[in-house]
Formats: structure tokens, sequence, C-alpha cells
């Protein structure tokens, strides 16, 4: 029979390999018909201990089409093993989120005949290891969700050069995620003997806001359904730049870009998107059900009065602001014209703090406040729109 097994192992530091290889060893002969595996552990030291068993167990799980490990357990012997395993279609590692040095134990390839259905694959990478698996592999032209989390940059390859790759490479692709904060460790190694002061390095790693060229690079993927990235600045986005990606991607239900910047850094009063743009994101891309933006927060927009202008977004369902402020500080302004472009449904204004920022400062929560009352003005004002439609049949 088919079994699903969704399998946590929380093992101490006291654990053995003759008890790791008698787990396993015991899981090989009890479940040959498992489907989907998520494995978890407390310490990534152990992999050591777990890798030859692991191995040996996942080359016993002919049936597996979808296998989740955690962080720094992508070994190379580990990622063969799942690498000849015939039904994989997705294959991940846990992100976690912090900044990652060391690049033991994150181990990604494709070698001829290895991965031959994948189509969904996570991994915490550096930028060039990222670049150099997709560079010569055709297993790539396959993928159809991809999502990496790069932890360090080169000075000899940038952004735009790695999404340009990713477009020629992965032209199947529906879904992307692409989390990108330099490690600032790696920039300043050896460079003194004094202690390192984490705001510095934050401060002065080499790395500027991204721009267009970032998603030219992606045009070849015309079946996006989502696009996600994340940086230290935030993308700022004009008109012609939503009139591109609208006319691009007409597919696009999710789009996040930058939402969440590392306020360790100086973010200039020209970045950021103005909310002005919102009403071309609603005319080109009315079915996204979820959009994350960084907000510039000098530049404000006067509502018309309109609550029923033209174009409305059909469904969004969140919208993500981050670390915005809110526009110009024109709350009533603001809930009126998204109440203005979301039909009758209000979207869930989402100000949570991320889960990929590496930074040590932590957001305080003081716009939380604001946004709310951008909440509460939208709320009311689709009701109004709400028994309007209703009243009029």
């Amino acid at each position: 029979s088919t079994v699903e097994l969704d399998l946590e192992l929380n093992l101490g530091f006291d654990v053995t390999r003759e008890e790791t290889t008698a787990l396993f060893h015991s899981l090989q002969r009890l479940s040959p018909n498992i489907q989907e595996l998520a494995i978890a552990v407390t310490s990534p030291s152990l992999v050591t201990d777990l890798e030859i068993p692991l191995s040996k167990w996942f080359s016993s799980l002919p049936k597996l089409t979808k296998l989740s490990l955690p962080p720094y357990y992508q070994s190379k012997t580990i990622v063969r093993a799942v690498g000849e395993l015939k039904e994989v279609k997705e294959f991940k590692i846990t992100t976690n989120s912090v900044v990652m040095a060391d690049e033991e134990g994150r181990e990604m390839e494709f070698w001829p005949g290895a991965f031959p259905e994948l189509r969904s694959l996570e991994w915490n990478s550096s930028l060039p290891k990222a670049f150099r698996l997709l560079q010569h592999s055709p297993q790539a032209q396959a993928l159809e969700s991809l999502y990496f989390d790069c932890s360090s940059y080169d000075p000899q390859l940038d952004v735009p050069t790695f999404t340009c790759l990713i477009g020629r490479t992965c032209p199947q692709l529906r879904e992307l995620s692409l989390f990108l904060f330099p490690d600032p460790w790696k920039q300043h190694a050896g460079a003194s003997d004094e202690p390192l002061d984490t705001d510095v390095l934050y401060r002065e790693a080499s790395c500027g806001p991204l721009d267009m060229d970032v998603l030219s690079g992606l045009a070849p993927c015309q079946n996006l359904v989502s696009l996600r990235i994340g940086h230290p600045f935030p993308f700022t986005l004009d008109e012609s730049d939503v009139h591109w990606i609208g006319t691009t991607w007409r597919q696009l239900k999710c789009l996040v870009l930058c939402v969440d910047p590392d306020l360790n850094r100086t973010i200039e009063w020209w970045m950021g998107t103005p909310i002005s743009t919102l009403p071309l994101l609603a005319k080109f891309l009315p079915d996204l059900t979820h959009l994350g933006l960084y907000f510039n927060g000098r530049y404000g927009m006067r509502f018309s009065g309109d609550l029923y202008p033209q174009h409305q977004f059909k469904n969004l369902g969140t919208l993500q602001v981050g670390f915005s402020t809110v526009p110009g500080g024109g709350i009533e302004d603001t809930g009126f014209l998204l109440a203005s472009l979301c039909g009758r449904s209000a979207p869930c204004i989402d100000t949570r703090q991320p889960v990929w920022n590496r930074g040590d400062h932590y957001w305080d929560g003081l716009c939380d406040e604001e946004w709310r009352n951008v909440a509460r003005v939208m709320d009311v004002a689709i009701r109004t729109k709400a028994f309007e439609w209703n009243r009029k049949g």
C-alpha cells in the first residue's frame, strides 16, 4: 500500500553511528512504498553520523516523489542517492534563514541521468554555486518551481547575469523565489584581527538595490504564476516597469519584490515603489492574489473620490507591505485608494517580520498601527461598496 510519511528526527549529540544505522535499517525494511518524506533534526553536526545509513535508506525508496531535508544535510553522498531515484519530483532543503558561511553539507549536483523527473528544487547556496548548478544542466529545462536562498555573492557575478541564466535554462518555470542576502562575513574575513561589528559589516557590504535588469532576464519564463525576490534594498517600480511586468507575465498571481529590506543599511528617500503604481497594477495584473511591495514613504497619492474605477483587482487576498511606512502619512487616502482597487473584499495587509531577514535590526512595529488604521478605513469603504452593489441588485 502507498504510505505518506512525515518523519521528524529529534536526535541529540549522544546518538551513536550504530544507533542511527540500526534505525534506518529498520525503516528500510518497513517503508519501501513511501512517496513523501520530510526529515527534521535538531543538530546539523549529526549529518556525519547519518550520511551513510540515510543514503542507503533513500536508495531503498523507489516510489519516493517528494523529499525535504534539514539544513546542511545535502552532502554529496546523500544527493547522489536521491538523484538516482527515478520518481523524485520535489527536492528541497529547509531554509534556516541565517547567515550561512559554511558550504559544507549544502551540495547539489546534476549529472547525466540524475533527477529525471525533478520539477521543484529548493536550495540554500551561494550565488556562484547556484549559477554553476544551472549553467550546464539539461535537467533545469524541466523545472517548474525554483527556490534559491543565496547567502553570499561574488564580485564577478551580478544578479542580472544570474537571472538571465535562469531565464535561458528554466523556461518552464511557474514559481520562482530568490532570496539574495549577501554574507558580509566573507567580505571581511582575514582583513583585520579586530572584532567584527555586524552593524558595520552590513552597511559596508558591497551590494546595491536591484533594478529591472534583474526581471528582464526572466522574460523567457512566460508561464510564471509566482515571483518572489528578497534583497537588502527595496525594489523601485515606475509606471513603465509595471506595464512591462503586466504584459510579460499575464498569468501572474503572486508578485513580491524586496518588500523587507535590511534596515541596518541606509534606505535612501527615493527607494521604494510609489503607491501611485497600484492602479496600473490593477489594470495589467487584475488576477493578482498576493502582492508585496516596499512603498516609497515620502510620496502618497490623493484619493480621487471614485470607489468604482474601471480597473480593479478581482481577488487580491494579501497586500504585503513589510517595513513600508504609510506613503506620505496619508492613512485615509491610502485606505480609500486600496478599497477602490479591491472589488468587494478587503485584502489582508501583512506587516509581519520576514523569516529571511538576516540583519540585527528587528522592526519595532512602529508602523503597524498606521497600517491597521489604513485597514480600518479600507474595510469601511469596501462595506460601503458592497452595500451599493447589493442595493442596485
